[in-house]
């Protein structure tokens, strides 16, 4: 059991090793809240490997609990609230070594920041490579997936990291680590932090006295606002940025406040308003020969012409999605194309449009996109459909992912997809083991879906209902539940399933060319790993049942994961293994 009393804490430090007594005394009296051993090492000073064997000495002693692990499937390790209390008491042999540890955590996460920002996002991080970054040891990520995955996995680490510098009046690591931050903010939108950071941010630069740094913090807290549907503060953050920089007499980032002003005044239904804004941008970026700049704005001023003029749209997507591509934007040149796929299907190009769709999908699920972006692109495929005459079996996979990518982050767009497509509202899902997954009877009214949602059996076959069992039924449908082939030889994709408490209890993956997909449960974590996973054995059989592909399935899984049920996804993109075996054994694994 985990030490709860002082005395039992107190017994537990002395157990450990002197090296491992003072990792505990560093970190529980530093900032950090998800604990990995590259963190700890740039923290303490040492060697991964040693700081693996602390933590893993810590975490034997009840003193740390296993939580998360991140995309290399490292183990990452959280602080029970009387365990960090207790090191946060615990006095200082040398406040100054604590004040430098804190120094090396900050210079390490942002030179991982950093290099996930030119990953990324390279053209926001203009300003960020006109100063020094602090050296450290390689990244832990190789690509941009990797490099988004880790900057979630920092999600509970900024803002106490930033309070924490705050503290220590280091004011210039506050904005320079809140602006290597952007491609979280930008493509995860997590509005409460996004705000939270930018609000210490523009504080901390206007104690340094940098006014190109301010302008940049004006512009991205503006984004924020914008983005949670807070166009009021937004349109002040965006006017407040547009006179600085034409008090300074810079153009671009003047073009930038005027296309955020553009934008807001689209997005809250205003595109008479928001149309002269951007072409103001336009003709800005022009001017100092920023063409990406164009593209953006073209991109906002396409969504001006819809749904009145959607071949204008085509044109200004078609151009900006060329740019896009040449200046090795693969998001915004994907998010572009989505539109234009969407733009086509209202001008009744609707093979073209699926065309399009397809491939901006590809591009956001394997290239670190966003929930908005993906969301979009998965409502327009639906929209396609529809406007096509397609069948409404084939329209509505699409729809129901779209709404439930939504749910977790903008519910009232889900519910207004929901009712327009004539989707019933998701039941809260509040059990580990669902009602879907209960056992059940012949001719009983529903099979449920993964979370608790009925589904009616696909249409166009029979399906004879009664309470009664002494009545006609169609025994056929009800043989036994669909479910994807168990077994490939082939490699496959796989998503990582922890707890509420963070430790992993197993996985999910899947293979197209075998139609194969599973839960493949972690042993060590016996019954609760089973019970838990019956969620994910539903979820997979609704999705077969709809016609999903086992890919296609996890991508679904993992598009409506919620952190805040027993049981969730913690990985934000697929892995890869070589074969289902490995899995198996990594699963074996204690």
């Amino acid at each position: 059991m985990t030490p709860v009393t002082t005395a039992d804490i107190d017994a537990a430090c002395a157990r450990l090793k002197p090296a491992a007594r003072e990792v505990y005394r560093l970190l529980g009296r530093g900032p950090a809240r998800s604990i990995t051993p590259a963190l700890t090492a740039a923290a303490c000073a040492m060697e991964p490997g040693t700081a693996a064997q602390h933590l893993e000495e810590l975490a034997q002693a009840r003193l740390l609990t296993t939580a998360s692990p991140d995309r290399a499937l490292v183990p990452c390790y959280r602080f029970p609230q009387a365990a960090r209390l207790h090191a946060r008491q615990l006095p200082a042999a040398d406040e100054r070594v604590c004040s430098v540890a804190l120094e090396r955590l900050a210079d390490w996460t942002l030179a991982c920041a950093r290099a996930a920002q030119d990953l990324l996002t390279p053209a926001q991080a203009a300003l960020a490579r006109t100063l020094p970054v602090p050296p450290a040891p390689p990244v832990p990520f190789t690509d941009a997936t990797g490099a988004l995955a880790w900057l979630e996995g920092q999600h509970d680490n900024l803002l106490p990291l930033l309070d924490a510098l705050t503290g220590h009046e280091k004011h210039t690591m506050v904005w320079r680590l809140t602006d290597a931050f952007w491609p979280y903010f930008h493509r995860c939108h997590p509005y409460e932090l996004w705000t939270a950071a930018h609000t210490r941010a523009l504080v901390a630069v206007c104690r340094t006295g940098h006014p190109a740094a301010e302008r940049q913090m004006l512009l991205a807290g503006a984004a924020g606002h914008a983005a949670s549907g807070n166009h009021g503060e937004a349109v002040d953050g965006y006017t407040r940025a547009q006179a600085a920089a034409r008090a300074a007499g810079d153009q671009r980032d003047e073009g930038r406040a005027l296309l955020g002003l553009g934008t807001a005044r689209l997005d809250s239904g205003h595109p008479a308003k928001a149309a002269p804004l951007l072409r103001k941008a336009i003709v800005r970026w022009t001017q100092c020969g920023h063409e990406r700049g164009v593209s953006l704005a073209l991109t906002a001023l396409a969504g001006c012409s819809l749904p009145q003029d959607p071949e204008q749209a085509i044109r200004h997507l078609t151009r900006a999605h060329e740019t896009l591509t040449a200046e090795e934007d693969s998001h915004h040149a994907a998010c572009a194309l989505a539109l234009r796929g969407h733009a086509r299907s209202l001008a009744g190009y609707h093979r073209q449009a699926l065309e399009d769709l397809s491939r901006a999908r590809d591009v956001l699920n394997h290239g670190g996109g966003g929930p908005l972006e993906k969301a979009r692109a998965l409502e327009f495929t639906a929209a396609t459909h529809t406007r096509r005459g397609d069948a409404p079996a084939i329209a509505r996979p699409w729809y129901e992912r779209a709404a439930a990518v939504y749910d977790r982050f903008r519910p009232t767009e889900a519910a207004h997809i929901r009712h327009q497509a004539g989707l019933p509202e998701p039941a809260p899902d509040t059990t580990s083991v669902p009602p879907g997954d209960r056992p059940q009877r012949a001719g009983t009214r529903e099979t449920a879906g993964p979370a608790g949602q009925k589904e009616t059996a696909p249409a166009g076959r029979p399906h004879h209902t009664s309470s009664r069992f002494d009545e006609d039924l169609e025994l056929r449908l009800v043989s036994g539940p669909p479910r994807y082939a168990r077994s490939t030889d082939r490699p496959v994709k796989y998503l990582i399933v922890v707890c509420e408490h963070g430790d992993v209890i197993g996985y999910l993956w899947a293979n197209d060319e075998d139609r194969a997909a599973g839960w493949c449960r972690r042993e060590s974590q016996g019954g609760h790993a089973f019970n838990l996973g019956q969620r994910w054995v539903a979820a997979l059989r609704n999705a077969k049942r709809r016609g999903l592909t086992p890919v296609q399935a996890l991508e679904e899984i993992l598009d409506t994961s919620d952190a805040r049920l027993p049981s969730h996804i913690a990985c934000p993109s697929f892995l890869d293994a070589p074969d289902l075996q490995a899995l198996k054994d990594l699963a074996a694994r204690t």
